[in-house]
Parts: structure tokens; C-alpha cells; sequence
């Protein structure tokens, strides 16, 4: 932001909010803690007694001066050290940024990785300015200040407001079902929710973005995993622009793997079944004649298979070939046609229970977490009081 010149000792500024612009979206340091998160004027002092200076962000290039990522803190050195062990080690533990404390001139950090905006919450809270502090964050929000309280190692300081924002951004997650047509998700989101859980020690609803991402994971011609439809332009890898908790990617592809093969399997017992001798284990339930059975049986399967193959999904591919989604899988799966001999429609329940062998084929199939995996979401937790 342009400094101006001229004399305004005259003027009344007490209305014009200061304001920086953040990833395109204007944000002024006049938003209040109940609406979203505080975000610092050019220049902040946490502390006018404070002996650091934190040149936070990077300016965003463009036509306009004020679209910048960027923001000037004044710290106590000191709080910062007490605060969090990395910050002792970087302030004070012979790293560069300690140079200079030792020189004459003014100490100052340069934090060009991070996020102003999310480093501004959590330095309000370290120098005890709780009314600059929000009460709720939005899903981008709350992955930002979860990136850097993993940086500097700050989850415990979160602990009177993890709960109410931990609350107010896992809600959707946590409550969309398997299939839900409308998936009001982007492809961020999922992946910033999964990190955000993993930081606050949120189980639940690190354990349903993991699903989620299963359920909506495609696969790409380099072979890499990526969240949504192929179809998408500019859809990325996996956790490509989103920070990935430890074997996350992994864990996640196997998943997938399963609920493709759980899908196949109720294909391969569907069509087993039509194919089998119709004096052994008869699907149909209507008739006992033979023939009738017979007939009955190659509608039940003509239909499948028409269904089946204008969704592109003849021959059934496996798995490892199978570069779509699961969540769009089930979908076509839901819509399969089944249909029987018309005097037999009436009677006839193997289109409900294919409905009901797909509802259940993978609700119990979850992404797995290794003890580790779970030791740290028990201690995350206790540190955030979720």
C-alpha cells in the first residue's frame, strides 16, 4: 500500500479501515472477531514496546498497488521464544534470523512463506489481544492458521477457540452422504479439511475428508491421484497445493481401491447369478417355470448390460484401470435399469435389492489409520480441548 506524503494530520481516519487484498479477496483489519478473521493493516504493532520486526508474505504482482500478500509486525522477541520452541530456535539458536539481534540495526524477520493474515491471528493470541481473536473461521481460514500452528508448533495456544471454529467448518463435512448429488465441495476443500482435522485433532471428521477423498479420487494419465472429476480444467494432483498429513496420498488410493472392488464384486455376484443354470439358484422369485425363468432372466440381464455399457463400463474395468471416481461409480451404479418380464414387474425385487447391495457395498469401508496416524490425532487433541 502507497505511503502518502502529504499532510493529513487534519483528517478524520477513524472510518477508513486500513486493508491488504489476500489470494484476490479484499479483507480490512475493521472486520470484526464474531464475522471472520482479523486481518492486520501494511503495519501492525502486537507489541509498541516490541524489539522484532516480522515482514510477513510476498507481494502478488498486478496492475493494482494494493494487491498485495504482505504485512509488517511488530513482536516481542521474547513472547514469541516462550510461546513456541521453534520460535526460540529461529529467534534466538543461531539461525540467521537471530543475526540480527546482534547488529545495530532494527531486527527483522523476513516469514515470506507465510500467510499474513493466519500469522496475524495467532500473534493476537500470543500477545494476549483476544478481542482481535474470531470465534468462527471458514474452511480456507482455518487450514491457513492450521498450516502455521503446525509451523511453530502453536496447538495448545489454540485451545479456548479450536472447539467453536473446529465446529463451524467441519459441519458440512461431517454430514454430506455417499452419493449426495449436489457435492458442494471444491477440490481444495477436502484436501485444507483434512489438514485442518489432522492439526486440531479432529477424528471424526479427519477420518470423513479422508473417505471423502476417496470417494472422489480420479486418476490422471501420469497415474497420480486427483480430487474430482477428470473432466475439470485445471484439476491438480493430490495434495499438490494443500499440505498432506504423513502417508495420507497412500492410504488414500488403497481405499479407493477397495470400494472399486466391493462395486465389481456386486457386479460380478449380479451377473453370476443371471448366468447361472436356472435349475440350480434361480433370481427369479416370480415364476417357477423354467422358461419363464429363462426369459426372465436374459431381460434382467439385457437391461444391466445396456445400462452398463451406455456408461461406458463394458468390459467392467478393474481397478488399476478404472481412472474415474468412485463416488461418480456409484452413481451409475444407482441408476442401473433393471428390469424383468413386464408381468412380472410388479412382483419382482431384484431391482430394490440391487439398490440395497450398492447402498451397502462400501459404507463400511473407511481409509484405515496406523497407530501413529491415531496417537497423533489423541494428542493434537488434547492440546486443542476438541
Amino acid at each position: 500500500m502507497a505511503e502518502d506524503s502529504g499532510d493529513t494530520s487534519n483528517e478524520d481516519t477513524s472510518d477508513t479501515p486500513s486493508f491488504i487484498v489476500l489470494g484476490g479477496r479484499s479483507l480490512t483489519s475493521a472486520s470484526t472477531p464474531e464475522s471472520g478473521i482479523f486481518v492486520p493493516a501494511m503495519s501492525e504493532e502486537m507489541d509498541m514496546d516490541g524489539d522484532l520486526l516480522l515482514q510477513v508474505g510476498t507481494p502478488i504482482g498486478g496492475p493494482d498497488p494494493n494487491y498485495v500478500a504482505t504485512a509488517v509486525f511488530r513482536v516481542c522477541s521474547r513472547t514469541l521464544s516462550r510461546a513456541s520452541p521453534a520460535w526460540k530456535r529461529m529467534l534466538y539458536g543461531g539461525f540467521k534470523e537471530s543475526s540480527g539481534r546482534r547488529e545495530s540495526r532494527e531486527w527483522k524477520v523476513d516469514l515470506p512463506a507465510d500467510d499474513p493474515a493466519s500469522l496475524a491471528l495467532l500473534l493476537n493470541i500470543m500477545h494476549g489481544r483476544f478481542d482481535k481473536v474470531p470465534l468462527s473461521l471458514s474452511e480456507e481460514e482455518l487450514y491457513e492458521v492450521s498450516v502455521l500452528s503446525d509451523k511453530y508448533n502453536l496447538a495448545h495456544f489454540l485451545r479456548p477457540w479450536a472447539p467453536g471454529w473446529a465446529k463451524y467448518a467441519f459441519t458440512a463435512l461431517k454430514t454430506q452422504k455417499d452419493g449426495q448429488d449436489a457435492d458442494p465441495f471444491e477440490s481444495w476443500r477436502v484436501e485444507a479439511l483434512l489438514w485442518a482435522a489432522w492439526e486440531m485433532g479432529d477424528d471424526a471428521a479427519f477420518r470423513t475428508a479422508a473417505r471423502k477423498l476417496a470417494l472422489r479420487a480420479s486418476v490422471n494419465a501420469e497415474g497420480e491421484l486427483v480430487d474430482g472429476d477428470l473432466q475439470t480444467d485445471g484439476i491438480s494432483p493430490l495434495f499438490e497445493s494443500q499440505m498432506e498429513p504423513p502417508s495420507m496420498a497412500e492410504k488414500i488410493k488403497f481405499t479407493r481401491a477397495r470400494m472399486l472392488t466391493a462395486l465389481k464384486d456386486i457386479y460380478g455376484k449380479f451377473w453370476d447369478g443371471l448366468m447361472a443354470d436356472q435349475r440350480g439358484a434361480p433370481i427369479c422369485c416370480v415364476s417357477h417355470r423354467d422358461h419363464e425363468r429363462a426369459l426372465c432372466h436374459s431381460t434382467l440381464l439385457g437391461s444391466m448390460l445396456r445400462s452398463l455399457n451406455s456408461n461406458g463400463l463394458l468390459p467392467f474395468p478393474s481397478a488399476e484401470d478404472f481412472s474415474g471416481n468412485v463416488s461418480a461409480l456409484l452413481k451409475t451404479f444407482k441408476n442401473v435399469a433393471l428390469l424383468s418380464l413386464p408381468q412380472h414387474r410388479s412382483s419382482c425385487g431384484l431391482a430394490s435389492t440391487w439398490q440395497w447391495a450398492i447402498d451397502n457395498a462400501i459404507k463400511d469401508i473407511v481409509v484405515e489409520l496406523d497407530d501413529s496416524q491415531v496417537r497423533h490425532l489423541q494428542a493434537q487433541r488434547k492440546k486443542t480441548g476438541l
